[in-house]
């Protein structure tokens, strides 16, 4: 009988979201009274939403974890559909049902950097978006367990196809600064993203797999342009100045050093990474 009232509660407490796309159409309308009124009785309802929720909160926690395992099934599938429209539709940063005002995040596959920074920009965005939302629903009275729990429900459907098309865009790429600064860029939002949901939430083990991923083939890309650049044999210069080989050597693991200022790590994970990258262009001279 108890799991047959959750089901029912979780369900009117489900439907209580729904806004219809007229309701949305108020927020281009004029001023008027009646929009003003429509306006009224939808945050009254929004307000008995938060009250119902925190009414659930008071009962057991079986009960309280059906409602919502419910709230995130809702809110997955919504997610999720807007991550798919972003990247091969458009989306647009405003509410409601406007028109797209951006174009599909696909269209920039062309430039990996940018691509991946946008996706991961629209993850970074979406999560702390649902965060609030619960914690603004909830009024921040449920355990941070049960919290982090629903967002990553909410948010595990994000995972697939964010791998999927970074790890594209990682194995196809080749240039040893470009692969540098992705794995910088993922280094930044894995930290993000932690702080937001939580360790163990889905996304954050997904990026975390792929920022070791990008390290990786950042080093093979790096230890395979240096061997390139040393192939042809100079003989030593009179002056005793480096070769020209050397030289651009030298001149890539500069251009490497210089994006470090991307990178938002700890100073020592940074120097870290410096004497990893200073040391495999180094034995490669050698």
């Amino acid at each position: 009988m108890s799991i047959n009232l959750a089901q029912m509660a979780a369900s009117a407490f489900i439907k209580s979201f729904y806004i219809s796309p007229e309701d949305w159409g108020l927020l281009n309308e004029p001023p008027s009274q009646a929009v003003s009124e429509r306006v009224l009785q939808l945050l009254q309802r929004a307000r008995t939403t938060q009250r119902l929720f925190e009414t659930s909160i008071r009962y057991p926690t079986t009960v309280l974890a059906y409602v919502l395992d419910e709230y995130a099934n809702a809110r997955r599938k919504v997610i999720a559909e807007a991550f798919i429209n972003a990247l091969t539709v458009g989306w647009n940063s405003g509410p409601g049902f406007e028109s797209v005002a951006t174009k599909p995040m696909e269209l920039q596959s062309h430039d990996p950097l940018r691509y991946a920074g946008d996706m991961l920009a629209w993850l970074h965005q979406a999560s702390a978006s649902e965060r609030e939302y619960f914690k603004s629903l909830t009024s921040d009275k449920v355990e941070t367990g049960l919290m982090q729990d629903c967002l990553n429900n909410i948010t595990n459907g994000l995972a697939y196809p964010l791998q999927l098309r970074l790890e594209q865009l990682l194995v196809t790429e080749h240039s040893a600064v470009l692969l540098y600064k992705i794995n910088n860029i993922l280094q930044f939002y894995s930290s993000v993203i932690m702080n937001i949901l939580g360790e163990k939430c889905t996304v954050y083990a997904t990026l975390s797999e792929l920022q070791s991923l990008s390290w990786n083939l950042f080093i093979s890309a790096l230890h395979q342009e240096t061997l390139n650049l040393l192939t042809e044999n100079e003989f030593p210069r009179h002056d005793f100045l480096p070769s020209v080989s050397a030289l651009e050597a030298c001149r890539l693991l500069e251009a490497i050093l210089t994006c470090q200022d991307m990178s938002y790590a700890a100073p020592d994970v940074r120097q870290t990474k410096c004497e990893q990258v200073s040391l495999r262009v180094r034995l490669t001279l050698l």
